[in-house]
């Protein structure tokens, strides 16, 4: 029995179709996670295979602002803990403490970098309300010029903890993952 045409064409059709959906799957699969993680968080490659996806992180968070990521987001890193967009975390690291396999690593509170905050210095209004907050964290933010009409964020002190953020009155600080502290893995203690 010979094969068509019509048959081979079909064939052709759906091998493309089949090629594309597949090469789109791999695509995803290889993305990286765009929000910040806790502190304390190894580099995403070690994270995706060392991360658990138990849950004790988001247990033992008090501020409730870790949430894991859904397997529509990123099917290769669903289950791992993210910080909610403008959460702020209070640096308890109780995340950190409860972690069973090392994808989180303690660190000192000054490396404990989860992402940086952005000013939009067109929406900024100069209230400095977002210093006083900051001071009281790492004193990352400061006055644009003597006239003190505008914020500045030192992206090199910013933590990302995001305790600036809910208190700015025109919603002008955003947060990014950007420039994040990965430690290196270690296995905890006792493991």
């Amino acid at each position: 029995m010979g094969i068509t045409r019509r048959d081979f064409a079909l064939f052709l059709g759906k091998t493309a179709v089949l090629t594309g959906v597949l090469g789109s799957l791999l695509l995803l699969a290889s993305q990286e996670v765009k929000q910040r993680r806790p502190p304390g968080a190894v580099e995403e490659g070690i994270f995706k295979l060392v991360c658990l996806r138990c849950g004790r992180c988001g247990e033992a968070c008090p501020a409730r602002v870790i949430r894991f990521v859904k397997l529509s987001e990123n099917l290769p890193f669903a289950g791992t803990p993210v910080l909610l967009d403008n959460g702020v975390c209070q640096l308890c690291f109780n995340c950190v403490d409860v972690c069973p396999s090392g994808a989180l690593q303690p660190v000192p509170k000054e490396k404990a970098k989860m992402g940086t905050a952005y000013i939009n210095r067109d929406k900024c209004i100069g209230c400095g309300i977002c210093i006083k907050i900051c001071n009281q964290v790492v004193s990352a933010i400061s006055w644009a010029n003597r006239r003190k009409s505008k914020a500045i964020i030192d992206p090199g002190k910013c933590l990302g903890c995001g305790a600036c953020v809910p208190e700015c009155p025109v919603q002008a600080i955003k947060l990014t993952p950007e420039n994040a502290y990965r430690p290196p893995f270690a296995w905890p203690k006792g493991a």
